[in-house]
């Protein structure tokens, strides 16, 4: 049965704090008079980027806490029991950043340095022990591409059909097939506009608001789908006849 995560009831608190600042910006003229420019554009500046910050801290911190179930279960239950595609990711992600560090800050210096990692890894694998943290990883961008690998890599292809029309229900009118995926580039576009040009001033107050709506829906939605898939894995794996190494 479903429960909202942790991590779900944190990103709505993250959440508030961009719709304070953007009450703050509705208390100013419509348009902004020449002294209050700066103002409104910061505030609008601010809350493009935090929903995006908190939304891909929701997703590292929805897939420790829902994989973390497994994790704590890994006495009883063998992780090679897992589906396919959850194992395996376990197996070449948590030995190839062993060896080679993220994607993104590749490991530099002494090979010998990284030895206790590469046996900690193997030992895990021989074991049959999912690490959570292997299952986090959202590149630093919570775009739709990153959002699909994450999900796939636990067994679910394109999260983001699947979940449409749940998504649709709760946003309580029918969408286009692209909405989801469209609207999240629209809204790490609008992030990186201005997190690396500084362009604040195209923002429209109505584009923050839905997109605060829009994120708080897609989020619940990811966190059931993420739940109820997980308990289905759950419910199907045998208990453990080989012991931890």
């Amino acid at each position: 049965m479903y429960r909202c995560s942790s991590a779900y009831r944190d990103f709505q608190d993250s959440l508030a704090v961009s719709k304070e600042l953007l009450r703050l910006e509705r208390k100013l003229e419509q348009p902004p008079t020449s002294t209050q420019v700066k103002q409104s554009n910061g505030l609008k500046g601010g809350v493009a980027v935090l929903i995006v910050a908190s939304f891909e801290g929701f997703l590292q911190s929805v897939f420790s806490e829902r994989l973390q179930v497994i994790a704590d279960q890994m006495e009883r239950i063998d992780g090679r029991d897992l589906p396919e595609s959850v194992w395996v990711h376990q197996v070449f992600e948590s030995l190839n950043r062993a060896m080679k560090g993220h994607p993104l800050s590749p490991l530099n210096g002494p090979r010998s340095d990284r030895i206790p990692a590469i046996v900690t890894a193997s030992r895990h694998v021989v074991s049959g022990i999912i690490d959570p943290t292997i299952f986090c990883d959202t590149m630093g961008n919570p775009n739709p591409k990153n959002v699909r690998a994450l999900f796939r890599n636990i067994g679910i292809n394109d999260v983001i059909v699947k979940v449409k029309p749940v998504f649709d229900r709760k946003w309580k009118t029918p969408t286009s097939s692209t909405f989801i995926e469209d609207k999240l580039l629209e809204i790490i576009n609008r992030r990186n506009a201005v997190a690396h040009r500084a362009e604040t001033r195209a923002i429209a107050r109505a584009d923050l608001g839905e997109s605060i709506k829009f994120l708080s829906t897609l989020a619940v939605v990811l966190d059931r789908e993420l739940c109820t898939h997980l308990e289905a894995i759950l419910k199907q794996v045998p208990e453990r006849t080989r012991p931890i190494v």
